[in-house]
């Protein structure tokens, strides 16, 4: 897979991989959002054709794209779909990878509520029921 990082750094974005899992990313200025978004189909185009040479396919059904910024900077990004690779994909305001919920700002507050909503509240007993523990 040093191939593809490298032809993903050709196009200048930056790459995470977890098995089948892949987080492209890249850094802008609110100013050019557009070109950034342009320069990551590019990318993406290109990463569809090299995996299609090696018999192997980029699901864009399952791409999720997302602004990370503060809420000022989030406010003046007009950009709230994109096309990559003739998919229209919406910017979600909070994505899940590898179990974690992200959000557009970066705090942790979707991913702790997800969490306790998740966990399971056992009820507990004031005593033990009887002929539970034998008397001596």
């Amino acid at each position: 897979m040093a191939e593809l990082r490298l032809l993903v750094e050709q196009h200048g974005v930056s790459m995470h991989q977890y098995a089948d899992d892949c987080q492209f990313y890249l850094r802008t200025t609110i100013n050019q959002t557009a070109a950034a978004v342009s320069k990551l189909s590019e990318c993406l185009t290109d990463i569809r054709d090299w995996l299609s040479r090696r018999r192997l396919r980029l699901n864009p059904s399952k791409m999720q794209a997302m602004w990370l910024c503060s809420g000022q900077q989030l406010d003046k990004i007009g950009i709230r779909e994109v096309s990559i690779m003739s998919t229209r994909v919406s910017v979600e305001h909070t994505v899940r990878d590898l179990g974690v919920i992200f959000d557009s700002r970066l705090s942790i507050a979707d991913h702790v509520a997800a969490c306790c909503m998740s966990l399971w509240l056992l009820p507990i007993a004031s005593a033990p029921p009887s002929g539970m523990f034998p008397v001596s």
